[in-house]
């Protein structure tokens, strides 16, 4: 009697109603996606017991695109459900998942991510921000260079960033490697392979 009867049956009206969009499609395409790598996340966790066999049941390669909200949801499960350190969930997931870059390249307005899941927005900007911290060791000062290997650019998730600095291995061609990760490459070539 104590808690708030409306505020629990508005809640859970509009989870009715997004299950009711979401299974009729009627979502936008990031939402879409956003729950069905989050729901597939979170059934790969929930049939492991120990977070380091993960790599078996949920791993792939991504291209860059909006498949890649999958990498903060799965930081978010294993820092916060499963209590895994910083360090020992970023190396969970570096074994999952690799990068091939794809032709649909996607960039996202990280306030439009702090919408569907405002935990994984705070987790891409600490991404970002130990991203930046390395670079900065690398090249103290080079204020450029270091933007132009940022995770979070103009507010923007760039997702092949997000993407190189999380996964294990970044397949790509020497044309990549020279450009659009000439920084990343510079920094951190063992995770590089020639395509």
């Amino acid at each position: 009697r104590a808690s708030d009867v409306k505020a629990c049956y508005i809640e859970a009206a509009k989870a009715v109603e997004l299950a009711g969009r979401l299974n009729s499609g009627a979502v936008p395409p990031l939402t879409l996606r956003y729950f069905e790598t989050a729901a597939e996340a979170g059934e790969a966790l929930e049939q492991t017991k120990d977070v380091r066999e993960l790599p078996r049941r949920l791993s792939g390669v991504l291209e860059g695109g909006e498949e890649s909200v999958i990498l903060p949801e799965l930081l978010r499960l294993l820092l916060d459900e499963r209590g895994c350190t910083w360090e020992d969930a970023c190396q969970i997931i570096a074994s999952c998942y690799s990068l091939r870059l794809g032709p649909r390249r996607a960039r996202l307005p990280l306030e439009a991510l702090s919408a569907l899941q405002p935990r994984d927005a705070a987790l891409v900007r600490a991404v970002n921000e130990k991203l930046c911290e390395r670079l900065w060791e690398l090249w103290p000062g080079d204020w450029l260079r270091i933007g132009s290997a940022a995770v979070l650019r103009d507010g923007e998730i760039d997702f092949p960033t997000l993407c190189a600095a999380l996964c294990g291995r970044i397949t790509c061609t020497k044309e990549e490697r020279a450009g659009v990760f000439r920084t990343l490459y510079a920094a951190m070539p063992a995770k590089f392979e020639a395509l």
